[in-house]
This record gives structure tokens, sequence and C-alpha cells, in this order.
């Protein structure tokens, strides 16, 4: 049997080992680069032209037609711009249609931004989100002095650190 003063030798020889404490630092630096990637996707049946008289008249709008996505660790700004000043002819045709003729604007805004071989700012950076994700509105204006026929252009998007 344990008698009691054996209990507090054995407590007073522990409580070095309870009672201190001891702390280690350790400096340095951390790596850390902004980080941005773009997504761009559109429906592969899309169909961008005009189908009568009317529409061609008037012009035709493309709701919720592409989506951009956003992911982040940084401010950003995403630009578009045309491949070409004027699309490129991919049937027999003689005229040149101008690129300026598609417009581009995030859904639920109002103001269009035409096409142009600059890149042109397009969305910012509006929160402290990692990942954000858009809609985009086409607007194809009227081509007068168009040929009937096929026309291809390249829409290329970039984004960059704001």
């Amino acid at each position: 049997m344990i008698s009691r003063y054996t209990y507090i030798i054995l407590i007073s020889l522990l409580l070095p080992l309870i009672g201190y404490s001891q702390n280690a630092t350790v400096q340095g630096n951390v790596s850390m680069p902004s980080l941005i990637d773009l997504e761009v996707t559109y429906p592969n049946n899309m169909q961008i032209g005009f189908e009568d008289l009317e529409e061609f008249a008037h012009g035709k709008e493309y709701r919720n037609c592409i989506n951009l996505s956003v992911k982040s660790n940084c401010p950003w700004v995403v630009s578009v711009k045309s491949g070409n000043n004027a699309f490129k002819s991919t049937s027999n045709v003689r005229t040149s249609v101008s690129s300026n003729i598609i417009s581009l604007k995030p859904s639920g805004k109002s103001a269009y931004i035409p096409l142009t071989n600059s890149p042109t700012p397009l969305l910012f950076s509006d929160n402290d989100d990692v990942v954000n994700n858009y809609t985009l509105d086409l607007k194809m204006d009227t081509p007068w002095n168009a040929e009937g026929g096929q026309y291809g252009l390249n829409l290329i998007f970039s984004v960059s650190a704001q």
C-alpha cells in the first residue's frame, strides 16, 4: 500500500515535467502566386445567323449563349476581342463583313460591347469569391453589305490579374 507521503513525492517529481513548456519559432517565406483560370463554353449546336428578312433588318440577340467561369485568388479582368477585323468567308462570296457587328454583354446588363481586334474589358471581379460564373448575351447587328453565304469569326477571351 502506497502512503500519502509517497503520492506527494511522486507528484513533486512530476511537477517539473508538467509545469514547464518550451516554445520554438520557425520563420520563413511562403510563395503565393496569382492563380487565374478561365473556362469558356457555348452550345455546340448553336447556329448564329439570320433566318428571315425581319431578323436581318433589325439584328438578332442570343441570350445566355456563352458561359464563362473564372477561378482566381486575386482581382481579375476578362477581355474579349475578335480574331480578325472581318469575318472570314467559308464559302465563295466576294463581300467582307466587319467583326464589329457582333457585340457581347454579361447577361442582365444593358450595354453591349462591340468586338474589335483589340482586347476590350468585358467583366471585372466584383467580389472575393474564388469561383465566379457568368453567362453572356450575344447580339448580331445587320451586315448590310453582306452577300449570302457562310462566314467564320474567332472570339478570343483572356483573363489577367487586375
